[in-house]
């Protein structure tokens, strides 16, 4: 496999815009009922209650909020809450 192709090179990259809008999707995590509502449901969903409890920590300013899969669901929830 050619360098710089493959899952591995997309996860980094997906890890690299994660942390880059940490702070905005953290903001909208916190300020939004709805995406912290449909955050939590996809942390359920994903891998259970663990995460759905961290991405409400992070929600209620407990936690930082800067973990890779809070802030994917806090991405994928704030993506799925635009108006059409």
């Amino acid at each position: 496999m050619a360098h710089g192709t493959g899952v591995d090179s997309e996860s980094a990259l997906l890890r690299q815009y994660l942390r880059a809008w940490a702070d905005e999707l953290t903001s909208k995590l916190r300020s939004d009922p709805a995406i912290q509502s449909a955050a939590c449901e996809y942390a359920r969903a994903w891998a259970g209650a663990d995460l759905a409890d961290r991405v409400r920590n992070a929600a209620d300013g407990s936690d930082d909020g800067h973990e890779d899969a809070v802030l994917l669901a806090a991405a994928v929830a704030a993506t799925q809450n635009r108006p059409a």
